[in-house]
Parts: C-alpha cells; structure tokens; sequence
C-alpha cells in the first residue's frame, strides 16, 4: 500500500462524511425542516463544487495508484446545487422526525 492510495481513500472518505454525516448531524440537533433543508443544500453545494475543481488531480492520482488511465468528467457548481435538493428533503424530513421523537422520549415536558 503506498502513500497515492491513502491519500485516495481519505478523499474520498471525507468527501462521504461531508456529504452525509454532517447534515444528517445538523438536521437531528436542530429538528428544523427549513433550516436543515437548506444546510444540506449548501454543504452539498460547496463540497460537490470543490470537488469537481479537483477531479482533475483525483483522475490523476486514481491513475498513479491502479496504474491505468482514468476518463473525467468535471461536474462542479451546476450538478452540487441542482442535486442538493433531494439530499436536502431526505436528511431535513428524517432528521425532524428522528428529533422529534428523540425529544419526546427523552425530554418530559
């Protein structure tokens, strides 16, 4: 295992945990549809954006650790803005729902 394939997976495993666990995160503590809908939708925004700058550079560094050349394409700022709105129902409406029960089990009013 070299240092190209570490620094392969720790893209990608940030760039997962970005993408997932820190809304999902948000959208459980906060409990709010509205604010957690467009935390996703920024946070998937930014970080798809980032990441289509730099597929370039993962394109070549997948190519260094298989050894084959690998075919990109760029989707950047278009493709993490329009996509942002499923992610953002999915964890807003879940994260709700899981807060609300979570706070009527846990917290007695």
């Amino acid at each position: 295992m070299n240092g190209y394939y570490i620094l392969l997976q720790t893209i990608r495993i940030l760039v997962l945990v970005l993408l997932f666990v820190v809304p999902f995160g948000y959208c459980l503590f906060k409990g709010n549809f509205k604010k957690g809908f467009w935390f996703t939708w920024i946070v998937w925004s930014i970080v798809i954006f980032i990441y289509g700058i730099f597929i370039p550079g993962i394109a070549s560094l997948t190519a260094k650790v298989t050894g084959e050349p690998v075919d990109y394409d760029s989707f950047g700022f278009i493709l993490g803005s329009i996509g942002g709105w499923l992610p953002g129902l999915v964890f807003a409406s879940i994260g709700e729902f899981l807060h609300n029960v979570f706070m009527n089990i846990f917290v007695r009013k």
